[in-house]
Protein backbone atom coordinates (compact mmCIF):
# COMPACT_ATOMS: atom_id res chain seq x y z
CA UNK A 1 0.00 0.00 0.00
CA UNK A 2 2.51 2.18 0.94
CA UNK A 3 5.10 1.54 -1.79
CA UNK A 4 1.99 1.84 -4.38
CA UNK A 5 0.91 5.59 -2.70
CA UNK A 6 5.15 6.80 -3.48
CA UNK A 7 4.92 5.51 -7.16
CA UNK A 8 5.42 8.42 -9.36
CA UNK A 9 6.87 10.91 -6.11
CA UNK A 10 9.78 13.27 -7.12
CA UNK A 11 12.88 12.84 -4.95
CA UNK A 12 15.33 15.45 -3.70
CA UNK A 13 18.66 14.34 -2.71
CA UNK A 14 18.86 15.46 0.66
CA UNK A 15 23.10 13.73 1.90
CA UNK A 16 25.54 12.83 -0.58
CA UNK A 17 28.82 10.92 1.78
CA UNK A 18 31.78 9.97 -0.93
CA UNK A 19 34.56 8.75 0.03
CA UNK A 20 37.72 8.31 -2.23
CA UNK A 21 39.24 4.36 -2.37
CA UNK A 22 41.76 2.69 -4.50
CA UNK A 23 41.88 -0.78 -5.43
CA UNK A 24 44.70 -2.82 -6.70
CA UNK A 25 44.25 -5.47 -9.91
CA UNK A 26 44.31 -9.03 -8.35
CA UNK A 27 47.47 -10.38 -8.26
CA UNK A 28 48.53 -13.13 -10.82
CA UNK A 29 47.61 -16.47 -11.31
CA UNK A 30 49.22 -19.12 -9.68
CA UNK A 31 47.75 -22.74 -11.16
CA UNK A 32 44.85 -23.01 -8.59
CA UNK A 33 43.16 -19.99 -8.89
CA UNK A 34 43.67 -20.00 -12.93
CA UNK A 35 41.68 -23.81 -13.19
CA UNK A 36 39.06 -21.12 -11.29
CA UNK A 37 38.54 -18.95 -13.25
CA UNK A 38 38.43 -21.41 -16.25
CA UNK A 39 35.89 -23.35 -14.65
CA UNK A 40 33.83 -20.40 -13.82
CA UNK A 41 34.05 -18.55 -17.04
CA UNK A 42 34.60 -21.60 -19.46
CA UNK A 43 33.60 -24.25 -17.59
CA UNK A 44 36.98 -26.23 -17.97
CA UNK A 45 37.31 -29.15 -15.54
CA UNK A 46 41.18 -28.56 -13.56
CA UNK A 47 42.67 -31.16 -15.57
CA UNK A 48 41.54 -29.70 -19.07
CA UNK A 49 43.29 -26.22 -17.78
CA UNK A 50 46.28 -27.86 -16.41
CA UNK A 51 46.80 -29.74 -19.92
CA UNK A 52 46.26 -26.47 -21.75
CA UNK A 53 48.84 -25.06 -19.81
CA UNK A 54 51.17 -27.64 -20.41
CA UNK A 55 50.77 -27.21 -24.10
CA UNK A 56 51.38 -23.36 -24.20
CA UNK A 57 54.46 -23.86 -21.68
CA UNK A 58 56.15 -27.11 -23.53
CA UNK A 59 54.74 -26.30 -27.17
CA UNK A 60 54.10 -22.85 -27.48
CA UNK A 61 56.71 -21.69 -24.83
CA UNK A 62 54.56 -18.54 -23.82
CA UNK A 63 53.95 -19.07 -21.13
CA UNK A 64 55.76 -19.79 -17.51
CA UNK A 65 55.72 -22.89 -15.56
CA UNK A 66 52.48 -23.92 -14.72
CA UNK A 67 52.14 -25.88 -11.83
CA UNK A 68 52.96 -22.97 -9.62
CA UNK A 69 50.97 -21.82 -5.92
CA UNK A 70 52.02 -18.64 -6.21
CA UNK A 71 50.85 -15.09 -7.04
CA UNK A 72 54.46 -13.51 -6.74
CA UNK A 73 57.35 -12.91 -8.61
CA UNK A 74 60.45 -12.59 -7.28
CA UNK A 75 62.54 -9.40 -7.72
CA UNK A 76 64.90 -11.22 -10.18
CA UNK A 77 62.10 -11.14 -13.30
CA UNK A 78 61.76 -7.09 -12.90
CA UNK A 79 64.21 -6.84 -15.33
CA UNK A 80 62.61 -9.00 -18.22
CA UNK A 81 59.24 -7.12 -18.06
CA UNK A 82 59.58 -4.96 -20.53
CA UNK A 83 61.11 -7.96 -23.00
CA UNK A 84 57.53 -9.86 -21.87
CA UNK A 85 55.16 -6.86 -22.76
CA UNK A 86 56.87 -6.45 -26.11
CA UNK A 87 56.20 -10.84 -27.26
CA UNK A 88 52.72 -10.47 -26.08
CA UNK A 89 52.01 -6.73 -27.73
CA UNK A 90 50.06 -8.25 -30.47
CA UNK A 91 46.80 -8.74 -31.84
CA UNK A 92 43.85 -7.73 -28.85
CA UNK A 93 47.10 -7.05 -26.70
CA UNK A 94 48.90 -4.52 -28.75
CA UNK A 95 47.32 -1.37 -27.79
CA UNK A 96 46.77 -2.28 -23.90
CA UNK A 97 50.71 -3.03 -24.06
CA UNK A 98 52.07 -0.24 -25.81
CA UNK A 99 50.40 2.28 -23.46
CA UNK A 100 52.74 0.61 -20.54
CA UNK A 101 56.25 0.00 -22.97
CA UNK A 102 57.37 3.55 -22.55
CA UNK A 103 56.28 3.64 -18.51
CA UNK A 104 58.62 3.02 -16.06
CA UNK A 105 57.86 -0.06 -13.93
CA UNK A 106 56.26 1.12 -10.43
CA UNK A 107 58.88 1.67 -7.39
CA UNK A 108 57.57 -1.03 -5.02
CA UNK A 109 55.12 -3.05 -6.87
CA UNK A 110 53.25 -5.00 -4.90
CA UNK A 111 53.24 -7.87 -6.96
CA UNK A 112 57.01 -9.06 -6.84
CA UNK A 113 57.49 -10.11 -3.13
CA UNK A 114 60.49 -12.81 -2.63
CA UNK A 115 59.32 -14.40 0.55
CA UNK A 116 56.04 -15.42 -1.02
CA UNK A 117 58.19 -17.20 -3.99
CA UNK A 118 58.89 -20.80 -3.37
CA UNK A 119 59.56 -23.19 -6.11
CA UNK A 120 58.36 -21.15 -8.95
CA UNK A 121 56.59 -17.71 -9.11
CA UNK A 122 53.38 -16.92 -10.61
CA UNK A 123 51.89 -17.92 -14.42
CA UNK A 124 53.20 -14.55 -16.93
CA UNK A 125 53.85 -14.43 -19.96
CA UNK A 126 57.81 -15.39 -21.11
CA UNK A 127 59.57 -13.49 -23.63
CA UNK A 128 58.76 -15.66 -26.55
CA UNK A 129 57.72 -14.18 -29.66
CA UNK A 130 53.99 -15.11 -29.69
CA UNK A 131 51.66 -16.38 -32.62
CA UNK A 132 48.04 -16.12 -31.57
CA UNK A 133 46.96 -18.27 -35.00
CA UNK A 134 48.60 -21.62 -34.13
CA UNK A 135 46.67 -21.60 -30.98
CA UNK A 136 43.34 -23.69 -30.44
CA UNK A 137 40.36 -21.83 -29.12
CA UNK A 138 41.14 -23.73 -25.52
CA UNK A 139 44.66 -22.59 -25.87
CA UNK A 140 43.87 -18.36 -26.97
CA UNK A 141 41.14 -18.38 -24.03
CA UNK A 142 43.75 -19.63 -21.51
CA UNK A 143 46.61 -17.66 -22.61
CA UNK A 144 44.08 -14.39 -22.83
CA UNK A 145 43.42 -14.80 -19.01
CA UNK A 146 47.22 -14.56 -18.12
CA UNK A 147 47.98 -11.92 -20.69
CA UNK A 148 45.27 -9.54 -19.35
CA UNK A 149 46.18 -10.31 -15.25
CA UNK A 150 49.86 -9.42 -16.26
CA UNK A 151 48.84 -6.17 -17.80
CA UNK A 152 46.34 -5.54 -14.88
CA UNK A 153 48.90 -5.33 -12.44
CA UNK A 154 51.08 -3.32 -14.77
CA UNK A 155 48.52 -0.72 -14.78
CA UNK A 156 47.91 1.69 -11.85
CA UNK A 157 44.78 1.23 -9.34
CA UNK A 158 41.26 1.52 -10.21
CA UNK A 159 39.54 4.49 -8.38
CA UNK A 160 36.38 5.53 -7.51
CA UNK A 161 33.75 7.26 -4.76
CA UNK A 162 32.29 4.60 -2.01
CA UNK A 163 28.87 6.83 -2.40
CA UNK A 164 26.23 6.68 -0.01
CA UNK A 165 23.17 9.23 -1.10
CA UNK A 166 19.84 9.87 1.10
CA UNK A 167 16.86 10.56 -1.40
CA UNK A 168 13.70 11.95 0.24
CA UNK A 169 10.41 11.29 -1.38
CA UNK A 170 6.49 11.23 -0.32
CA UNK A 171 7.86 12.06 3.02
CA UNK A 172 9.94 8.83 3.33
CA UNK A 173 13.47 8.64 3.27
CA UNK A 174 15.57 5.88 1.20
CA UNK A 175 19.18 5.30 1.38
CA UNK A 176 21.22 4.25 -1.73
CA UNK A 177 25.18 2.91 -1.54
CA UNK A 178 27.22 2.58 -4.67
CA UNK A 179 30.40 3.69 -6.14
CA UNK A 180 31.34 6.82 -8.91
CA UNK A 181 33.80 5.61 -11.04
CA UNK A 182 36.95 8.28 -11.35
CA UNK A 183 39.87 6.14 -13.07
CA UNK A 184 39.58 2.76 -14.60
CA UNK A 185 43.30 2.12 -13.83
CA UNK A 186 43.98 -1.54 -14.70
CA UNK A 187 40.36 -2.60 -15.27
CA UNK A 188 41.28 -1.13 -18.64
CA UNK A 189 42.51 -4.05 -19.38
CA UNK A 190 39.40 -6.75 -19.38
CA UNK A 191 37.47 -5.11 -22.59
CA UNK A 192 33.84 -6.31 -21.24
CA UNK A 193 34.80 -5.19 -17.68
CA UNK A 194 36.00 -7.30 -15.04
CA UNK A 195 33.96 -9.81 -12.95
CA UNK A 196 36.49 -11.51 -11.14
CA UNK A 197 35.21 -12.97 -7.44
CA UNK A 198 38.29 -11.99 -5.86
CA UNK A 199 38.12 -11.11 -2.42
CA UNK A 200 39.82 -7.57 -3.90
CA UNK A 201 37.20 -6.83 -5.84
CA UNK A 202 33.94 -7.57 -3.14
CA UNK A 203 33.98 -4.11 -1.73
CA UNK A 204 33.89 -2.41 -5.03
CA UNK A 205 30.78 -4.88 -5.86
CA UNK A 206 27.87 -2.21 -5.78
CA UNK A 207 25.73 0.12 -7.66
CA UNK A 208 27.38 2.82 -10.56
CA UNK A 209 25.83 6.03 -9.09
CA UNK A 210 25.26 9.31 -11.06
CA UNK A 211 27.40 12.20 -9.79
CA UNK A 212 24.50 13.64 -7.65
CA UNK A 213 24.41 16.81 -5.23
CA UNK A 214 22.42 17.75 -2.71
CA UNK A 215 19.01 19.09 -3.71
CA UNK A 216 19.25 17.60 -6.83
CA UNK A 217 15.56 16.32 -8.42
CA UNK A 218 15.23 13.16 -9.09
CA UNK A 219 11.87 12.64 -11.11
CA UNK A 220 10.13 9.46 -12.40
CA UNK A 221 11.20 6.73 -9.95
CA UNK A 222 9.38 3.33 -9.83
CA UNK A 223 9.14 1.90 -6.27
CA UNK A 224 9.05 -1.50 -5.58
CA UNK A 225 9.35 -4.06 -2.95
CA UNK A 226 11.42 -7.26 -2.87
CA UNK A 227 10.62 -10.15 -0.66
CA UNK A 228 13.02 -13.14 -0.17
CA UNK A 229 14.37 -16.07 1.63
CA UNK A 230 17.72 -17.34 2.24
CA UNK A 231 18.93 -20.20 0.10
CA UNK A 232 21.33 -23.13 1.62
CA UNK A 233 24.60 -23.06 0.28
CA UNK A 234 25.38 -23.89 -3.25
CA UNK A 235 26.44 -27.22 -4.49
CA UNK A 236 30.27 -27.45 -5.15
CA UNK A 237 31.56 -26.57 -9.00
CA UNK A 238 34.86 -27.68 -9.57
CA UNK A 239 36.16 -23.77 -9.17
CA UNK A 240 34.92 -23.86 -5.56
CA UNK A 241 36.01 -27.28 -5.08
CA UNK A 242 39.43 -26.45 -5.23
CA UNK A 243 38.61 -23.23 -2.95
CA UNK A 244 37.73 -25.65 -0.76
CA UNK A 245 40.57 -28.09 -1.10
CA UNK A 246 43.03 -25.49 -0.97
CA UNK A 247 41.69 -24.26 2.39
CA UNK A 248 39.54 -27.43 3.86
CA UNK A 249 39.89 -26.15 7.54
CA UNK A 250 36.86 -23.81 6.63
CA UNK A 251 34.35 -26.94 6.19
CA UNK A 252 35.66 -29.33 9.32
CA UNK A 253 33.05 -30.42 11.67
CA UNK A 254 35.49 -30.98 14.79
CA UNK A 255 36.51 -27.73 15.29
CA UNK A 256 40.24 -28.83 16.54
CA UNK A 257 42.56 -25.89 16.51
CA UNK A 258 45.43 -28.12 15.95
CA UNK A 259 43.88 -29.86 13.48
CA UNK A 260 42.68 -26.47 11.37
CA UNK A 261 46.27 -25.14 11.68
CA UNK A 262 47.77 -28.29 10.48
CA UNK A 263 46.11 -27.90 7.56
CA UNK A 264 47.16 -24.27 7.43
CA UNK A 265 50.27 -25.10 7.30
CA UNK A 266 50.22 -27.68 4.78
CA UNK A 267 48.38 -26.09 1.88
CA UNK A 268 44.94 -28.00 2.46
CA UNK A 269 44.21 -30.92 0.43
CA UNK A 270 46.63 -32.34 -2.57
CA UNK A 271 49.07 -29.93 -4.03
CA UNK A 272 49.17 -27.18 -6.67
CA UNK A 273 50.13 -30.30 -8.91
CA UNK A 274 48.11 -33.19 -7.96
CA UNK A 275 44.60 -31.06 -6.93
CA UNK A 276 43.22 -32.21 -10.74
CA UNK A 277 44.16 -35.87 -10.53
CA UNK A 278 42.16 -35.98 -6.95
CA UNK A 279 38.91 -34.51 -8.60
CA UNK A 280 39.46 -36.56 -11.27
CA UNK A 281 39.82 -39.67 -10.07
CA UNK A 282 37.21 -39.30 -8.51
CA UNK A 283 35.15 -38.62 -11.36
CA UNK A 284 36.19 -41.06 -13.27
CA UNK A 285 35.63 -43.72 -10.39
CA UNK A 286 31.86 -42.57 -10.10
CA UNK A 287 32.25 -41.26 -6.60
CA UNK A 288 31.52 -37.57 -7.98
CA UNK A 289 29.61 -36.67 -10.93
CA UNK A 290 28.40 -33.56 -12.55
CA UNK A 291 25.16 -31.86 -12.94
Amino acid sequence: ERVGRLSGEPGVVNLVRAVPKKTQAPLLYDLTELQREASRRFDYSAKETLNIMQRLYENHKVLTYPRTDSRYLSSDILPTIKERLSACAVGPYKVLAGRLANRPLPEKPFFVNDAKVTDHHAIIPTEEFVQLDHMTVDERRIYDLVVRRFLAVLYPPYEYEQTNLTVKAGGERFVAHGNIVRSQGWKAAYEDGYDGDEEEDQEVKGQRLPDLKPGDVLNRLTFGLTEGKTKPPAHFNEATLLSAMENPAAYMESGDKEMARTLGETGGLGTVATRADIIEKLFSSFLLEKR
